[in-house]
C-alpha cells in the first residue's frame, strides 16, 4: 500500500511539475510575443512619429510668425491712429487759418459778410 501511495505521490508531483512547466513556458512565450509585437509596432510607428515631430516644428514656426504679424498689425494700427490724430489737428489748424483769412477779407471788404 505504501508503494501505491508513493507512486501516486510521484505521479501527482509529475503532473504538478508539468503544469508549472507549461505555465512558465506560456508566460515566457507571452513575454517574447509581447516584446516582438512592441518592436514591430515601434518600427512601424517611427516614421509616423518623425513626421509628426516635423509637423509640430513647422506649426510652432508658423505660430511664431503669426504672433509677429499680429504685433506688426497692432503697431500699424497705432501708427494709423497717431497719423489720424495729427491729420485732424492739421485740419483744425487749416480751418482756423481759413476762418481767419475769411474774417480778414470780410473786414477789408473784399468778401461780402456772410451770416
Amino acid at each position: 500500500m505504501e508503494n501505491i501511495s508513493y507512486e501516486k505521490l510521484l505521479e501527482d508531483i509529475g503532473i504538478m511539475l508539468d503544469q508549472k512547466l507549461e505555465e512558465k513556458l506560456e508566460e515566457k512565450l507571452e513575454e517574447k510575443l509581447e516584446t516582438k509585437l512592441n518592436q514591430k509596432f515601434d518600427e512601424r510607428l517611427a516614421p509616423i512619429i518623425e513626421r509628426l515631430d516635423l509637423l509640430e516644428f513647422k506649426q510652432d514656426k508658423m505660430n511664431d510668425r503669426m504672433e509677429d504679424m499680429s504685433l506688426d498689425v497692432k503697431n500699424l494700427e497705432l501708427t494709423m491712429k497717431r497719423s489720424e490724430r495729427t491729420i485732424m489737428k492739421e485740419i483744425g489748424k487749416l480751418k482756423d487759418a481759413d476762418d481767419t483769412l475769411i474774417a480778414v477779407l470780410e473786414n477789408r471788404g473784399i468778401l461780402p459778410v456772410m451770416q
